[in-house]
């Protein structure tokens, strides 16, 4: 009996020392042209997402591109801010204000399939 309480002792400090998940922004993609639109759940790791793997599955990516106007926030984005990067240096877009959570970057569809990544931080 005692052997059974202090292995769950030990595996609760386990479970109360393992860190907790970030959690996750779901973000969305748009193409204003066409109005095509997709979302994705980004962590809120800081971590670098490559854009054309967390929406190639969207209704944006077609013939081989991903066709991108602008970015927004969908759900979870209190005190969260996110960045898009392209060939890792330039930043291209960031969306941080939940009252000014839109950014249109292009008038025209930018190919955001290669070389594009998304980073989000909640602060």
């Amino acid at each position: 009996m005692r052997s059974a309480i202090a292995f769950s002792l030990s595996l609760l400090a386990l479970a109360s020392a393992a860190p907790s998940s970030p959690g996750k922004v779901t973000v969305q993609l748009s193409n204003d042209v066409s109005g095509a639109n997709g979302d994705a759940s980004i962590p809120l790791d800081g971590r670098p997402v490559d854009i054309g793997q967390a929406f190639g599955h969207s209704n944006l990516f077609k013939n081989g591109k991903l066709l991108v106007t602008s970015i927004f926030f969908v759900a979870n984005f209190q005190n969260v801010d996110c960045v898009v990067v392209r060939n890792r240096v330039q930043q291209v877009a960031n969306i941080f204000n939940p009252s000014k959570d839109f950014e249109r970057f292009a008038q025209q569809p930018v190919d955001w399939e290669h070389g594009f990544t998304i980073a989000c931080t909640k602060h």
